[in-house]
Formats: structure tokens, sequence, C-alpha cells
């Protein structure tokens, strides 16, 4: 392989990687736009935090009556 052969497959090489690269960033940016367009919900849901093992212990449930 001669060196201009070398180098030019140096540049080939580059050239996919920096398409792949873009190609990546584009399908990313699309992405992100279609989550973007999803309305989002109305109202927020509150949710009360549940733990059955903390609800369970007998201190929880001392503290809990006091």
């Amino acid at each position: 392989m001669s060196l201009a052969e070398l180098f030019a497959s140096i540049r080939e090489r580059r050239h996919r990687s920096a398409h792949q690269s873009y190609e990546e960033g584009a399908r990313i940016r699309r992405r992100l736009q279609e989550l973007l367009a999803v309305p989002s919900p109305a109202h927020e849901v509150e949710t009360r935090f549940t733990n059955v093992r903390i609800e369970n212990d007998p201190a929880y449930r001392q503290g809990r009556q006091n």
C-alpha cells in the first residue's frame, strides 16, 4: 500500500465516521422533537408515598399514633 493510498483510506474512514456521527445526531434531534411535541398532561397527579415495609414496622406505627 502506497502512502497516498494510506492517506486516502484514512480520509475515507474519517469522512464515514463524521457522516455516521451526523446521522446519529440527526436521529436524536428528530426523536427529541417528537417527544417535545407530545402534549403534557393537563393536571399533575399527586400520589402518596407508601412503603409497606415501613408501614408494617411497629416503630413506625407507634410514631404515627403519638
